[in-house]
């Protein structure tokens, strides 16, 4: 009856209170389940310079990637109050059932029933719409989006990348980051060691819920071109 889970292969460091001066200082805040508080966070905080750093990649590898991350041990984000229906996690995972993983999207109640990789969709396209009509209805934030393929690609790409980034943030490029652009640092919170296409395997699962029309229609708003990775 009881889930004890820390954060997944990440140290929780020491903390300490913070001070007036923090107040001054540059706040991220990140995960997808924030795109659904972005007005919220405007409101929290309405003195503050609001900057969207968009990381985007294709859907293909992003729904693989979740489907893996429910069928693993971990990730466990919200005890629901009757055990879940959803074919290819309950079934395969009976003792997690009771266990909404990863973020909990509004109208999540509308996937009761469908299946694992129809619930992994549900969950790539709720976060980038909320994103993407927050920025719509907002169009004096400053925004920039990334492609997650840049930042893992080649070291040139990466270099190119990061430039970018720093140059929309303003901020010095130091050693250490020039090291971890360099080299970059390994895998954090991966359910599998990473490897190019690794959603071919699976391709039939998957096609289905890439066909969808909100899948679809999604990806084109992105400008999210053909699955490469």
């Amino acid at each position: 009856d009881v889930v004890l889970e820390e954060p997944p292969f990440v140290a929780v460091r020491p903390w300490r209170r913070a001070t007036a001066a923090d107040l001054r200082r540059p706040l991220i805040i990140q995960t997808p389940s924030n795109a659904y508080r972005l007005d919220f966070l405007v409101r929290l905080f309405p003195r503050a310079r609001v900057r969207v750093l968009h990381l985007v990649r294709n859907p293909a590898a992003t729904i693989n990637g979740l489907v893996d991350g429910w069928r693993f041990r971990g990730f466990h984000a919200q005890r629901m109050t009757a055990p879940l229906d959803i074919p290819g996690y309950s079934d395969v995972l009976p003792h997690s059932a009771d266990w909404w993983k990863f973020d909990l999207p509004p109208d999540w109640q509308s996937t009761a029933g469908q299946g694992l990789a129809d619930v992994a969709a549900f969950q790539w396209c709720s976060a980038h719409r909320s994103t993407l009509d927050f920025l719509d209805a907002n169009p004096g934030v400053d925004r920039l989006r990334v492609d997650f393929e840049d930042v893992v690609a080649d070291p040139d790409t990466r270099r190119r990348t990061f430039a970018r980034v720093l140059q929309w943030l303003g901020a010095p490029m130091d050693a250490s980051l020039q090291a971890v652009i360099d080299r970059p640092l390994p895998p954090v919170m991966a359910t599998a060691p990473p490897r190019a296409r690794r959603w071919f395997a699976r391709a039939d699962e998957l096609a289905p819920v890439l066909a969808r029309p909100d899948v679809q229609d999604l990806a084109e708003r992105l400008q999210l071109g053909p699955p490469s990775d």
